[in-house]
């Protein structure tokens, strides 16, 4: 009849912390902070089973147990086993009722860490009746998971089936707990219903074997095994795939956390910091904004055994920026491999994993082991800290209008590479206070970030748009032009560009004593010892038309206004606006 050494783990709850929680097992002191149930990819052990562990972590003299009490067992002979680890040569105790066994953890191998090596221990009891304590206890810290109950004498075959009946049910309760609602449908990065589909149709093929009276151990161990392979097949589901153009900003997903108003931005690193260089990635100081460089482009690797291993970017004006370890992007030799940081080169970048959570993303990262990447509380991304979960919200591009009148000016700054037909950008690097003219030079190319002066032949009028590539919302100074993304006071004593209603002549104009509220995406010339005292600035049309005498030929209809934008009845010698004209008076 039957078989030995029958598995009867069912009649355990809980047995490898899968449910997320310590819950029926009692913890002594009680968990908080690192003692308890903590994920395999921050606390993991070789060996552990599922994503979960029992983990403490304290100094060396410090007791800890953690127990659980089963009543009610068929009676006989029974092997408790579990998977621990903890530091070398420190010793745990495995104990069921009054059966108890001590394990020495052996001394690390060359190049591992012994916490990280998972032991499995066993110890043996007898059961006729009443309540056993199932217990793993140690004088210092330890870890805990895996835990095994096997029965140890011959089944008859209704027995066998009836006990590993057990653990089917064990199995089809938990499966049904598992949440197939949030982030099921159609949308990017959600879990498509057809996984729903055919994990729920897995828990109806199980619950028709529990129900079969007839139902051998056999076909009972082989609906066990289907059904957690579909639970695995679900959580392993690939994930809708963003559309080609979309792009995601990263930010944390906990309103508790400090950066949670705030994305990940690309940054340049300098050199200095640890040796390090590249580009970084932190939220510290950027809200959620299109101007700046927090546009990520999630590329899946096409993985066959990894559906959801995608490789993440950002496009800069020097080219595409790949996340990657820091390890990997030309850093001095030894710099932390769990900081986050980017590569220009696309042999160095790696994949990370996305996970959904239950309230958000995991992002895995693969070039350190599978740990968790996070955003840490001063800003930065790192592996193997707190606060994982991380929302991926669609990312909008900057749109920056450009309304210029034929044969006039106006000032940009853009946070994306402007193309504009028809237009000729400028820089202003100096003024003339002689003439009162700028300095303007043509700029072929023109960059994104930096304030320009724009001039059309012919009138332009639309709208560019496009991802943002900004570091700071700060304004830009370059030259004598500074460019502000938002709208701002500019104060007294800068110049803003403006045209004179009356001789519609334009120029930068000096502010007056109450400030200048100036739109988005505008520069003005910064006030500096190099160009005070002079009322306004104008663009050069080349030599100035002279006249000999400019009285001679006055008129009544000549309207004659200085370069400080005052009208004058009668110029002496020198440059002024006649009917919207620059003369020069000699």
């Amino acid at each position: 009849d039957g078989a030995e050494n029958v598995n009867v783990t069912g009649l355990i709850a809980n047995p490898s912390f899968e449910t997320g929680n310590i819950n029926p097992w009692a913890c002594n002191p009680a968990v908080g902070g690192e003692v308890g149930v903590k994920t395999i990819s921050k606390y993991g052990i070789t060996n552990a089973d599922g994503q979960y562990i029992f983990n403490t972590w304290v100094d060396k003299g410090t007791s800890y147990s953690l127990s659980q009490t089963l009543s009610g067992l068929p009676a006989g002979k029974y092997q408790l086993s579990a998977v621990v680890a903890s530091g070398a040569n420190y010793v745990i105790t495995l104990s069921a009722g009054t059966a108890s066994a001590d394990f020495t953890i052996p001394a690390a191998e060359a190049g591992t860490d012994a916490e990280k090596i998972g032991h499995t221990h066993t110890v043996e009891f007898d059961y006729s009746s009443g309540n056993v304590d199932l217990k793993v206890a140690s004088p210092n810290w330890f870890k805990a998971d895996n835990f095994q109950l096997t029965f140890l004498r011959e089944f008859t075959n209704a027995e066998l089936a009836a006990a590993i009946k057990v653990q089917l049910q064990t199995l089809i309760g938990d499966v049904e707990a598992i949440d197939v609602e949030t982030n099921v449908g159609d949308g990017v990065f959600q879990i498509p219903a057809s996984a729903v589909t055919a994990l729920q149709s897995a828990i109806s093929d199980a619950q028709d074997v529990y129900d079969n009276a007839e139902a051998t151990v056999e076909i009972v161990q082989q609906a066990i095994d289907d059904l957690k392979a579909a639970v695995e097949a679900y959580k392993n589901a690939k994930l809708n795939e963003p559309e080609e153009g979309q792009r995601f900003i990263i930010s944390p997903a906990s309103a508790d956390h400090p950066m949670f108003a705030n994305a990940i931005t690309a940054t340049l690193g300098e050199t200095g910091d640890n040796n390090k260089t590249g580009y970084t990635f932190s939220a510290e100081d950027t809200p959620k904004n299109v101007n700046l460089a927090q546009a990520f482009i999630f590329t899946n690797a096409n993985n066959e055994e990894h559906p959801n291993y995608y490789y993440i970017s950002i496009e800069r004006e020097e080219g595409t920026v790949y996340l990657t370890n820091g390890a990997n992007n030309g850093s001095a030799a030894g710099w932390n491999k769990s900081q986050i940081q980017g590569t220009t080169d696309a042999t160095k970048k790696i994949p990370f994993e996305v996970a959904w959570t239950g309230t958000g993303f995991n992002l895995k990262n693969t070039g350190d082991g599978g740990a968790l990447i996070a955003i840490q509380a001063g800003g930065p991304m790192y592996t193997e800290s707190g606060n994982n979960d991380l929302l991926f919200t669609e990312a909008a591009s900057a749109s920056v209008e450009v309304n210029i009148a034929a044969g006039k000016y106006a000032t940009r700054i853009f946070p994306f590479v402007p193309e504009l037909e028809g237009v000729t950008f400028y820089s202003c690097e100096s003024v003339n206070k002689e003439t009162s003219e700028l300095g303007l030079d043509k700029v072929e190319s023109p960059k994104a970030n930096t304030p320009y002066v724009l001039y059309a032949e012919n009138e332009v009028e639309g709208t560019l748009t496009g991802y943002g590539t900004a570091t700071t919302l700060d304004p830009v100074t370059a030259g004598l032009l500074v460019g502000s993304f938002e709208s701002i006071k500019i104060e007294a004593g800068n110049y803003v560009l403006q045209t004179n209603p009356e001789t519609d002549v334009q120029a930068f104009y000096i502010v007056g004593e109450s400030g200048f509220e100036s739109t988005e995406y505008r520069a003005y010339l910064v006030k500096s010892a190099d160009i005070k005292g002079r009322d306004a600035f104008f663009f050069g049309e080349g030599e100035a038309t002279g006249i000999n005498g400019i009285e001679q030929g006055m008129n009544e209809s000549m309207v004659i206004y200085n370069l400080q934008g005052q009208r004058v009845a009668m110029p002496t010698r020198g440059i002024y606006i006649v009917n919207g004209k620059k003369v020069m008076v000699k």
